[in-house]
């Protein structure tokens, strides 16, 4: 996770490049970026949702005016110490609430049916994402937790490749399932919707 000083550094060559790769893709293509983006074709829309969510990102957290870059900065000491502890124990705690969940709700994780397999995929990414978030807030602070969100908000196209659909029966069974107060529950909601199912 790069320090102030480094985003400084960086910054303006990630910029170089995200626009050198747009020049290039719209070049190559005869079509602009927001065009791709319209496209019928939801391959090529998702692909550039992706590509244009990852450079939003990285120019709000290049812009110290902006409330991802003040968050990030302001917590850099925390995320570093809390990112690898933090993701290894949440994806212990996911493994094991997820077994009890299909468990207790007699699924067949890893059967013969590819959409249920689907739907499986993204309720595992999302309760390990949404355990890392709420750890972190508990951690790091709400702004932390905020800072979070926002950049898997960001990255929304590149994490929803295993997820396809509405808000699923499975999910609300796993909602149904967890047992914790409202404002965790709130918080938990609030980053699985990030997962929605197309």
């Amino acid at each position: 996770m790069p320090s102030a000083q480094q985003l400084r550094e960086y910054c303006p060559k990630m910029l170089r490049f995200l626009d050198c790769n747009i020049d290039t893709i719209e070049s190559c293509v005869g079509k602009t970026i927001n065009d791709l983006a319209a496209s019928g074709n939801q391959s090529v829309a998702e692909e550039v949702a992706a590509i244009l969510g990852v450079g939003s990102l990285v120019r709000d957290l290049c812009n110290p005016h902006t409330t991802l870059h003040k968050d990030y900065v302001a917590n850099i000491d925390c995320f570093r110490g809390f990112v690898i502890p933090g993701s290894r124990l949440c994806s212990l705690e996911a493994k094991e609430t997820m077994e009890d969940f299909y468990t207790k709700a007699n699924i067949e994780k890893g059967g013969l049916d590819d959409a249920l397999n689907a739907e499986i995929r993204c309720l595992e990414l999302g309760y390990e994402i949404t355990c890392v978030s709420i750890s972190l807030g508990e951690s790091c602070g709400e702004s932390a937790r905020g800072a979070f969100v926002n950049v898997v908000r960001r990255l929304k196209g590149v994490l929803e490749g295993q997820c396809g659909g509405g808000v699923s029966d499975l999910k609300t069974k796993f909602y149904n399932y967890m047992e914790v107060g409202d404002e965790e529950m709130i918080k938990m909601k609030e980053t699985f919707e990030l997962f929605r199912r197309r």
